[in-house]
């Protein structure tokens, strides 16, 4: 029960259980103290106090930290009429970690200062309990998603390089009339390849790079293949293309790529709009369709599939389910190559049996299918021979049904991929000039040069943040030193290998 009353100097205070909350002589003040008292050797993005009570410490939390954002996270709903005073509030329940990393995201959580207001916890022990633990959660998930981030932005400058300076034949797609049908590699894809086989005049086939196989494998050739997953693994997926060369390539700049493909293959340019494929692309003078970032590149084909039609979008094996047995449809180059490692201590069925656990990608990416709603919804169907997981609004078609669509289907103009010429873009050995040139004045660049930070941001955001962190304090220059020792440790590998590859 928290009773609220007058302090001496007239101000409002409370009490919980008969114990204060606040100061009985001057809240404000005790506030003012305790802000000025904080323990802070860095700059913070944000400020977060559990349970501040009537939130007198957030003007002064303003005052003291005038480029950070405040929050509280509230312990109870009594104080409900004082959020107005902070940037953020949060409620201490099951969800708390969550919200912190929804609102802030992993950049402003790795700059926060975090601070409990004493009587709070003393009078709230398992509610500060709580968000405490809720706290170090986000605070961890946000330093794991940062480590990856700059693993990943590393691996992805490389492949960008190789694409812009490797890619021959840049090509793009004209939108077309037709269905579309997307083909993934789940387990329910074998159930649409007589069909599909049998009515292959009548729609524009995308397939993503794991599904490749499969359906060369059926003599199904698609129209355009896609791949976006900047992990080396994803490379033997389309090793394939090497005896394909005809086959369209949707590639975006940081994916994983086979030098023979982006030597060979006609490649249509997937952009995100984000670094440092923007930069390349806009001095390569490089057209590309518009793509959207997503976990699974199966989310990305369905938005470019949609992007080239105003007609219906079928996907084939996007199963996002756990299975038993093979999670893919056979030939799939991950299980050939996993095969190899199978013995009498570690049998097929055990692998097997072990991929088929619950995982906590398809969740997610189920999660994205099933909250799209709209044109998403209304026009994208699925192949669901099995029992599936709903993917929310989506419709899912039986075996039957998928068969009498087809049959059903009428002909229509389908999109035509058109290789450019070279005079729509820079010619290879200019844009070779040009990356070798980016890369070399990225590397020299003052570290406070806008440019520069663009850079640093991005392929280095640990190293970056730790020192924007602590930019006018004593550990500024121990942070500085580190991000240009590693840029110029990074670019003078990138440029070295650059320069081999060229010879």
């Amino acid at each position: 029960m928290i009773d609220f009353s007058k302090a001496r100097n007239g101000s409002l205070t409370c009490s919980v259980g008969g114990k204060y909350l606040h100061s009985v002589y001057n809240p404000e003040r005790e506030s003012e103290r305790f802000v000025l008292q904080l323990q802070c050797d860095f700059s913070p993005k944000v400020v977060i106090l559990t349970e501040p009570g009537l939130s007198y410490c957030a003007r002064f939390l303003r005052q003291r930290f005038p480029c950070a954002k405040i929050a509280a996270i509230r312990f109870c709903k009594d104080f409900s009429k004082f959020d107005a005073e902070w940037d953020f509030v949060f409620f201490a329940d099951e969800n708390l970690d969550n919200a912190l990393f929804n609102v802030c995201g992993e950049e402003m959580l790795s700059s926060a200062l975090f601070a409990s207001w004493q009587s709070s916890e003393t009078l709230f022990p398992s509610e500060s309990e709580r968000a405490w633990q809720k706290i170090k959660s986000a605070v961890l998930k946000s330093r794991d998603i940062l480590a990856t981030r700059s693993f990943f932005s590393k691996r992805w400058l490389k492949n960008s390089v190789r694409f812009f300076s490797f890619a021959k034949k840049m090509a793009a797609v004209r939108a077309g009339k037709s269905d579309i049908v997307v083909a993934a590699s789940g387990p329910s894809l074998k159930l649409a390849m007589e069909t599909l086989k049998k009515y292959r005049e009548k729609f524009f086939l995308i397939a993503v790079s794991s599904a490749l196989k499969p359906l060369l494998s059926n003599k199904i050739t698609p129209d355009l293949c896609i791949s976006t997953d900047g992990g080396q693994w994803a490379k033997r997926h389309l090793e394939i293309l090497f005896e394909n060369p005809e086959i369209p390539v949707a590639l975006s700049a940081e994916s994983a790529t086979p030098y023979f493909v982006l030597a060979k293959n006609p490649v249509v340019p997937l952009f995100y709009g984000d670094a440092p494929e923007c930069v390349f692309a806009k001095n390569c003078g490089i057209p590309a369709i518009k793509a959207f970032r997503n976990g699974t590149v199966s989310g990305t084909a369905v938005q470019c599939a949609l992007g080239l039609t105003n007609a219906r979008v079928f996907c084939c094996g996007l199963d996002l389910s756990e299975a038993k047995g093979f999670q893919h449809t056979q030939p799939n180059a991950l299980d050939e190559i996993n095969a190899g490692f199978e013995n009498r201590l570690q049998p097929r069925s055990t692998r097997l049996s072990l991929s088929g656990r619950p995982n906590g990608s398809l969740s997610l990416y189920r999660d994205w299918f099933s909250a799209q709603t709209g044109d998403f919804a209304e026009r994208v169907f699925r192949l669901a021979g099995a029992k599936l997981n709903p993917l929310g609004n989506i419709t899912d078609l039986s075996a039957e049904n998928f068969e009498d669509i087809f049959k059903k289907m009428p002909k229509k103009e389908k999109p035509a991929i058109k290789i450019d010429s070279e005079s729509s873009f820079e010619n290879l050995e200019k844009r070779r000039e040009i990356i070798k040139k980016n890369l070399q004045e990225i590397k020299n660049l003052p570290i406070k040069d806008e440019k520069s930070v663009f850079w640093l941001k991005n392929v280095f955001p640990v190293e970056f943040l730790q020192y924007e962190k602590y930019v006018g304090f004593e550990k500024q220059k121990y942070a500085e030193k580190d991000l240009l020792y590693k840029r110029n440790e990074f670019f003078s590998e990138i440029i070295s290998d650059f320069e081999k590859k060229l010879q």
